[in-house]
């Protein structure tokens, strides 16, 4: 057995211009990589980007903050900083054939560094760190490797408590509406009584949506948001809802799967949706909608 590999690099000292810098390709070696961050004053955004081999496209990856005594939770989602000063540690969480830092910078300043290791032994945690990153592994792993439950309008629904059946015969796709060139009204697609689906799941997230049909060769945005309807406008004034695009190849049985990306968030929480036909007033776009669920 070897010795322990262990590698750090300078990625910016001080930097006050917008950069992307790729790590060295030794990090592929490394078990775990952790990138500290130290803003001064800085207003900008920061994306941990990686790739599995080399034909591929740099995206976005998980990490989970180090610096955090609380429990934390992984996140895929581009750093944000408003005139901030402070220290950051992101643990990069999985297997990268390459990772890149893309950073964009308004004001101020921003110093970064990566370190990493062959042996995750040589990283020390306390309890809290490796009660974070157990939390970290088990939600990445489950939502990898986990069941799908596919849901329609319900056969008989009742209020906002149960909008959705499983996905089967006579379950129709639930219908979205644009407006004059905006976007139509909210359509609630899961219910409160809707999930858990599995007996002692207690969170989910909404991860696929099959587009049945449509009635415009335009492109459809349709937006996602959770929870209460008096919350909906806020919601959307916070940007705190997600949206997948989709363009059909003909005017009606131009059916295709969508992958969509969702918080967490509890079982029993209301889903709602919305769709805008750019241009174009009072097209229709139909879908069903794929769930994840877990016990934690």
């Amino acid at each position: 057995m070897g010795l322990p590999y262990v590698i750090s690099e300078e990625v910016w000292n001080a930097q006050v211009v917008t950069n992307t810098k790729e790590l060295l390709g030794e990090f592929e070696r490394c078990q775990v990589v952790i990138i500290e961050i130290t803003t001064t004053g800085f207003s900008g955004t920061i994306d941990i980007q990686g790739k599995v081999q080399e034909l591929s496209a740099y995206s976005n990856i998980p990490y989970i903050r180090q610096d955090q005594a609380a429990l934390q939770v992984p996140a895929v989602d581009q750093l944000s900083y408003d005139t901030d000063t402070g220290v950051y540690r992101y643990a990069v969480l999985g297997y990268w054939r390459r990772i890149k830092i893309v950073m964009t910078r308004s004001a101020g300043s921003i110093t970064c560094g990566a370190a990493g290791s062959s042996n995750a032994i040589n990283f020390i945690v306390t309890d809290p760190q490796i009660a974070t990153i157990e939390e970290a592994t088990f939600i990445v792993q489950n939502h990898n490797h986990n069941h799908e439950k596919w849901m329609g309008v319900a056969a008989s629904p009742s209020g906002e408590t149960h909008k959705a059946d499983r996905l089967g015969p006579g379950i129709a796709a639930f219908a979205l509406l644009s407006d004059n060139d905006a976007y139509g009204s909210w359509v609630q697609i899961l219910g409160s009584s809707d999930t858990p689906i599995q007996a002692g799941k207690t969170q989910m997230d909404a991860h696929r949506v099959l587009v049945t049909t449509t009635n415009s060769t335009e492109a459809f945005v349709v937006q996602f948001a959770f929870g209460e309807s008096a919350g909906l406008a806020a919601l959307i004034a916070a940007e705190d809802m997600t949206e997948f695009a989709y363009i059909s190849a003909t005017n009606n049985a131009d059916s295709g799967i969508s992958e969509i990306r969702t918080k967490r968030i509890a079982s029993g929480t209301k889903i709602w949706a919305r769709a805008i036909c750019i241009g174009q007033t009072a097209k229709t776009i139909n879908l069903y909608i794929g769930v994840h669920e877990y016990e934690r």
